[in-house]
């Protein structure tokens, strides 16, 4: 099971040597960061929302919805150009990988413009995550990430790509 490189599992992917039993570790792996993801949320509990919070959650849920169709859609429709086979295995296994690194990128880059705007910012320090339109923003940036990282490795299967190098 690769926690990190993509180009091994495509490697994998490319010689047949993906199991189902292996696609089951990734599938149980990728529930278990779900629902830790859903529990790290309830680590922050708010006080009552706002009209403005609210409507910010609304949005959220909204986009992540809308964001999740057309990204298994559009990563569906690119694993049917390639070869038409095993794209459940292929969405389940990649989405591993993909979302660790979607979460460290994402969560680098937004940690890098909270302290840049603490820099620029002559006063008092705030979290950047607390505001709404933040969270919004990197929930969005996270999502289109992900379904972007999962379509990438669908297309590196692409028999005229070379087979990454193992590393």
């Amino acid at each position: 099971m690769y926690l990190w490189r993509t180009n091994q599992l495509i490697a994998d992917f490319k010689n047949n040597n993906v199991s189902q039993k292996e696609t089951m570790k990734y599938l149980l792996t990728v529930s278990l960061f779900m629902l830790l993801g859903s529990f790290f949320m309830e680590l922050f509990p708010s006080d009552e929302l706002s009209d403005k919070e609210t409507m910010y959650l609304y949005i959220q849920y909204l986009m992540i919805a809308l964001i999740t169709i057309l990204g298994i859609y559009f990563c569906y429709e690119k694993n049917q150009k390639i070869d038409s086979k095993n794209f459940i295995e292929r969405f389940i296994c990649f989405s591993l990988p993909v979302a660790i690194k979607s979460f460290f990128i994402i969560t680098l880059f937004f940690i890098g413009m909270a302290v840049f705007r603490e820099m620029i910012k002559a006063g008092g320090a705030d979290l950047y995550l607390n505001d709404p339109k933040n969270i919004l923003k990197y929930t969005i940036f996270y999502e289109l990430f992900f379904y972007f990282g999962i379509y990438k490795a669908i297309g590196k299967l692409h028999k005229n790509e070379s087979t990454p190098q193992l590393t």
